[in-house]
């Protein structure tokens, strides 16, 4: 049984110039990197080639975080959900060409959340639209050789919750791969329930902590968020995926806790015991 590596998202630095990024990277302190495709750090064919490069001076490993600021799967209006399907096309590719180990993307957002008119109106065929676009996501990638996998989210995004999880893997009826956050769990219950139920989709991890309410990108070990717990139910599980850290704080402290949470060592034999 192998056991999770730990890595590191570039969201941190996300308001910076691509070309900063770029430095930035063979300091980071994991070989495991999650780029985020969007923004100022939005993918191209040269960037993808810089990015080759720094992979293959320094060992890398990378994974690619699809858009998500502006692109959503499950808007009513189809001229809206075309752009948003195209731009997720590109970022796929642009993952098959980096090697990448995992796409992340996520699913729909809800409509007019501070309309509660438009918001009993539309939800159900905002739901069923992202049914849908994840199940064209998932061809997509499939004919790319990419690896996807939907992340569960908060706030106005479509899939949050246990009941919700569950729910939309009964509709979309086929398999899809779960990215697990342990932060957006956390504000909809305990992470660790949310890691159990659906352990066995779980391919790919995100981290950082919070305290229940507001989704903070905080420090490990600074929230709520019982890591003991979590850590023993990832290790009984047998998941040896990537645990990306997210927090917005020192990243090389952050990096190294989630190390220490996650270092799964042989257990010692008692004395005695066979």
């Amino acid at each position: 049984m192998g056991k999770p590596k730990i890595g590191a998202s570039t969201l941190a630095f996300l308001s910076d110039p691509f070309e900063k990024l770029l430095a930035e990277l063979s300091r980071f302190p994991t070989k495991h990197i999650e780029l985020i495709d969007d923004g100022l750090h939005e993918l191209n064919s040269e960037r993808v080639r810089l990015l080759k490069t720094v992979a293959k001076t320094n060992g890398l490993t990378y994974y690619v975080h699809a858009p998500f600021v502006e692109a959503n799967i499950a808007p009513i209006s189809n001229d809206f959900l075309k752009t948003a399907m195209e731009r997720l096309k590109r970022s796929l590719f642009y993952a098959s060409q980096l090697e990448a180990k995992v796409w992340v993307f996520h699913p729909g957002v809800a409509p007019s959340i501070g309309d509660p008119t438009a918001t009993n109106f539309y939800y159900g065929l905002a739901w069923k639209r992202n049914v849908e676009s994840v199940r064209h996501i998932l061809k997509l990638a499939e004919d790319m050789s990419v690896n996807a996998a939907m992340e569960n989210c908060c706030y106005r995004r479509l899939v949050k919750t246990v009941e919700e999880t569950k729910q939309f893997l009964e509709e979309v009826g086929t398999e899809v791969k779960l990215v697990f956050d342990a932060a957006h769990a956390n504000l909809y219950g305990d992470p660790n329930l949310y890691f159990n139920r659906f352990k066995r989709q779980i391919v790919h991890m995100h981290a950082c902590d919070n305290h229940g309410t507001v989704d903070e990108h905080g420090d490990i070990g600074n929230g709520n968020i019982n890591w003991e717990a979590l850590a023993k139910s990832v290790e009984d599980s047998g998941f040896d995926g990537a645990i990306i850290c997210e927090s917005l704080g020192n990243l090389q402290k952050n990096v190294e806790a989630l190390k220490t949470i996650f270092d799964f060592r042989p257990k010692r034999m008692k004395l005695g015991s066979r």
